[in-house]
């Protein structure tokens, strides 16, 4: 499942642009929680594919595994595991 927030410009300007501890991975999570927090809503839609072309690459370059990593402990610290 693909989860794809969609906000106006606005709304990015009142969260102060994306958390910068998330240089990869988390950074979509992190700004969705972000949007609940403020009262917006995401959209789900069910009948859209998306093909990344340079798939799972943490799992084939110990670099971004490590990157990977970091950025899920990072998430998880702040926001915990609810």
């Amino acid at each position: 499942m693909v989860v794809l927030c969609f906000l106006k410009l606005h709304d990015l300007k009142n969260l102060k642009g994306f958390d910068e501890r998330f240089f990869l991975y988390m950074e979509d999570a992190d700004i969705c929680r972000r949007i609940d927090e403020i009262g917006k809503k995401k959209l789900y839609y069910p009948k859209v594919e998306i093909i990344h072309h340079h798939q799972q690459g943490s799992s084939k370059s110990l670099k971004l595994f490590i990157m990977h990593t970091s950025s899920a402990i990072k998430y998880f610290l702040k926001w915990g595991f609810n």
